[in-house]
């Protein structure tokens, strides 16, 4: 019985772990060709190709298949610590003589200085420097050259080698020394700092990982009498002394690791995570950390290999403290930068970069849908409207008040300019406005969204019916609502605009419809009158023809949520352009968005909730295509002319062609 209830335990353990935080993670090992004893080095060159050394072979992966490139003949390599870059050429540092990559097979580097031990090499301002044990060398006329040499410096064989400025490059020395060669004048300092890495961020910055400080900035070095000052500025401060590597990733976010124990990630949020086998790591046996220029994170193992993509999103679920991973709604939080998240068991808050939770009497806080106005929250439960005050510090619910009771249930809250209620629900549409509960159309519909537009117009969509667009006024027999037009049918080419899902308006003007079935449609409205519509549908490149919600965030940038998944539309010279973000994002599926004051999408996506990130665009670089192998009719095909005569014959049938491109989305 001990045994079973320990072995429930454990699984239960086990189980909680695995959801905390999922990483989009490709493991690669002996059945891709990993050696069984991983790899030492990770390298991208400027082609895109990752280049890898395990100790006794060189590796390179082209997104497709890796291949192993041997010595030549009459050329010896009993160990190879790591791939750089000289000329566009491939060399490998290797023991006892530098090797270059030639064809298929590599060759020793001549003429070359192999008395000394190269250790880090930097391409910087048109020359080829090499970090090596005695001190800073460079490539000049074929040869490796002394150029600040200091015997005394002794560097270890696995430090690194960054540019501070146009004249000082720096490196750091057994976690007590930070050592700047300023190439301008040839001269070397070294300053008492415990420097155990080196990095640097997509804008510049340098970074330093200070033992038993932190992450901190290398803001400046200022000559000062015979030696040089240093200026740092604290990043992510920790007291712990165990981290010696870290890399930054494209969100800002630093990772690095406990050895034998975790992956670590710390956010700039100041959020700490941790990931271990349980998240799918296949070892936690570190040697190396490396983000490629896609801003995706390779781990060599001492057993194999593995990639995290980025796919700058954050999950949540109950094991982040939702209340439930079913999502009812998303909108502004009470306090500044934070975000409520409406569950079905429970109302939560994101804030500094962690889910809380709201309680009520020492309960958790439940509604059906919520809106902010002013330091007011109003909600409803069930068919009771309420209004309440969120402390946006001890987030619980006070001076809570019962409004109105409307008799019947509520979909969607919004707040006219005035601070008036607009409430859609199955039976219409009512207000709330002076202490007073009024219903201001004589429609009994399901309404299944409302929106008050920039122009003070009030679109309603019909949960079973068509799209209204209303003028919302007031007199004194309270507010009132003028009809401008209905619309169900646009043309006979065009599908209905019926069952309203969702809505949203543009930074043009434009006004987003989603439906049930039929897409999306666009309307360009004019002087209170429908101008134009224009319908987006699967064939237009959105994923589905079910949109479920729409967001805008701050760049003027339209997502939709399909139930097939995530879509970016933008209009550039007056027309929309359609973007299928489900692959890229790995969001196969969402229902409910928000687009938050940093441009950041909240995406209700089972389980719980994705953040995805607001990223910059790639930096636009050519890369290689390559093809693979050719076969035809099953059996292997040279397209060399001296073996098949360079054409293919007229029986010559079923042929593929495998191609291979340096991209690691």
């Amino acid at each position: 019985m001990k045994q079973l209830l320990f072995y429930l335990w454990l699984t239960s353990a086990v189980l909680h772990d695995g959801g905390a935080q999922q990483l989009q993670i490709t493991t690669y090992s002996s059945r891709e060709g990993v050696p069984a004893y991983g790899f030492n080095s990770i390298f991208q060159d400027s082609k895109g190709w990752i280049w890898l050394t395990s100790g006794y072979e060189v590796m390179r992966y082209d997104g497709h298949r890796f291949k192993t490139y041997y010595p030549a003949a009459n050329t010896k390599m009993d160990f190879c610590f790591k791939v750089i870059e000289i000329n566009r050429e491939i060399w490998v540092i290797a023991y006892p003589s530098l090797l270059r990559v030639s064809e298929d097979s590599l060759r020793p580097v001549e003429p070359i200085n192999n008395n000394v031990e190269i250790i880090n090499h930097l391409h910087h301002r048109g020359h080829d420097y090499f970090l090596c044990n005695d001190g800073l060398y460079q490539f000049q006329n074929g040869s490796v050259l002394p150029f600040i040499a200091d015997a005394s410096i002794r560097t270890p064989t696995s430090e690194p080698l960054v540019a501070f400025n146009d004249s000082l490059l720096i490196t750091s020395r057994q976690n007590r020394l930070l050592v700047v060669f300023d190439v301008k004048n040839k001269v070397l300092h070294s300053i008492p700092l415990p420097v155990s890495d080196i990095s640097q961020d997509e804008q510049g910055n340098i970074l330093l990982l200070l033992q038993g400080t932190g992450i901190a900035r290398l803001k400046q070095i200022l000559p000062e009498r015979q030696t040089l000052k240093i200026f740092t500025y604290p990043v992510f401060p920790f007291k712990e002394s165990i981290y010696t590597r870290f890399v930054v990733d494209g969100q800002g976010d630093f990772w690095t690791y406990k050895q034998f124990r975790e992956l670590v990630k710390f956010s700039m949020k100041n959020d700490t995570k941790t990931y271990n086998e349980f998240h799918g790591l296949p070892s936690l046996w570190f040697n190396q950390l490396f983000m490629d220029r896609e801003k995706n994170l390779w781990i060599a193992f001492n057993s194999g290999l593995c990639k995290i993509r980025n796919t700058s999103w954050e999950r949540y679920t109950i094991d982040e403290s939702l209340y439930s991973n079913h999502i009812l709604f998303f909108t502004k939080g009470p306090g500044a930068e934070q975000v409520l998240v409406g569950t079905q068991n429970g109302v939560n808050v994101f804030d500094k970069g962690k889910m809380k939770q709201v309680s009520h009497l020492h309960q958790p806080f439940r509604c059906n849908t919520l809106v902010s106005s002013g330091s007011k929250q109003y909600y409803i439960r069930d068919s009771l409207l309420f209004s309440a005050i969120i402390d946006p510090g001890t987030l619980t619910v006070r001076s809570e008040k019962m409004l109105a009771n409307l008799k019947t249930t509520g979909i969607q809250l919004a707040v006219d300019p005035s601070g008036n209620l607009i409430i859609a629900t199955t039976k219409g549409i009512f207000a709330y406005a002076n202490q007073q509960l009024t219903r201001i159309i004589t429609d009994t519909n399901y309404f299944r969204r409302i929106m008050l537009d920039t122009d003070g117009r009030l679109w309603a969509g019909q949960f079973s019916g068509k799209l209204h667009c209303y003028r919302l006024w007031k007199n004194t027999a309270g507010l009132q609502l003028q009809e401008l037009f209905s619309v169900d049918s646009v043309s006979s080419s065009m599908p209905r605009l019926v069952d309203i899902r969702s809505m949203a308006e543009t930074k043009q003007g434009d006004i987003l419809i989603g439906t049930r079935f039929n897409g999306l449609f666009v309307l360009e409205i004019r002087n209170d009158k429908l101008i134009s519509t224009k319908h987006y549908g699967i064939k237009n490149g959105l994923s589905g023809n079910t949109v479920w919600d729409i967001a805008v965030d701050t760049a003027g940038t339209c997502w939709i949520a399909t139930m097939q998944g995530l879509n970016r539309m933008q209009k550039k010279n007056d027309h929309w352009e359609v973007n299928d973000e489900s692959i890229r994002r790995q969001l196969q599926q969402a229902t409910i968005l928000f687009a938050d004051g940093e441009s950041n999408i909240w995406v209700a996506n089972h389980p719980g909730i994705v953040i995805v990130r607001r990223e910059h665009d790639l930096t636009i670089r050519p890369f290689s295509v390559s093809i693979t192998g050719i076969t035809v009719n099953g059996k292997p095909y040279s397209p060399d002319p001296a073996v098949n005569g360079g054409r293919l014959r007229h029986s010559d049938n079923n042929l593929i062609i495998e191609f291979s491109a340096n991209t690691y989305r």
